[in-house]
């Protein structure tokens, strides 16, 4: 019998961000995508989970604190391209072989989209698609006797469409979903932490998505960010 593994990342939160937008102090905020740059903080949940053959392996989750940035260059025909990137940090509670907590867990992200606006009767829908990776590294092996390090790396193609409409001259309601399409994917077990004879284990995964939805309070200099992810 074939044995199978999958592997389950949940991630919701809420970002803070400030924002460069090229409006005069005059002009109403724009329903277009504009050029600009943000950095924000992100505080999150977060949970992950293994299953082998179809039982439970092993869980870790926590709350997480971020950072994260953006810039965005917009071109006079409607379209534009976008890069960001995101980083958080948190003490995780683990629970498989054993239960543990405090575990040092470090997260990153980094993505690169392009889209069309399309300007409709009081909104606008702009459709995207781009490359994404993310990078996930807990270090079970810093809490003692038993632990080693994992790492894990996606790689996805995201495809979304955001709509936005004006809630008055100074801000605007921007919304998104999105399917992440999945590339590939590897977790890497470094069991030689537990006992230099072990070999470390390394897993490939070939199937699986990602869903993504944002809702965003946005004005000129400023925006709050509400997303939930799961993969």
């Amino acid at each position: 019998m074939k044995k199978t593994n999958s592997f389950k990342l949940f991630l919701g939160g809420m970002v803070l961000a400030c924002t460069t937008l090229p409006a005069h102090a005059d002009d109403a905020i724009s329903l277009n995508t504009s050029s600009g740059y943000e950095v924000g903080a992100q505080l999150s949940r977060y949970l992950y989970e293994e299953e082998k053959d179809g039982h439970f392996f092993m869980h870790t989750k926590g709350n997480r604190l971020g950072l994260t940035g953006a810039a965005t260059w917009a071109f006079g025909n409607d379209w534009y391209v976008n890069g960001d990137i995101r980083y958080s940090y948190s003490e995780v509670n683990y629970k498989g072989t054993g239960t543990h907590g405090g575990i040092p867990d470090k997260l990153w992200e980094v993505r690169a989209i392009g889209g069309k606006d399309f300007s409709l009767d009081g909104y606008l829908l702009s459709p995207y698609i781009g490359i994404g990776y993310r990078n996930l590294v807990n270090e079970l092996g810093e809490v003692g006797r038993g632990g080693y390090r994992r790492e894990s790396e996606y790689w996805y193609l995201p495809v979304g469409l955001t709509h936005r409409f004006q809630v008055d001259s100074e801000s605007r309601i921007s919304s998104s979903v999105e399917y992440d399409y999945f590339l590939r994917g590897q977790q890497q077990s470094d069991l030689s932490d537990v006992a230099p004879g072990l070999n470390n284990q390394e897993n490939h995964q070939n199937h699986g998505y990602g869903l993504r939805a944002t809702l965003a309070y946005e004005r000129k200099d400023w925006s709050q960010i509400v997303s939930k992810l799961t993969i």
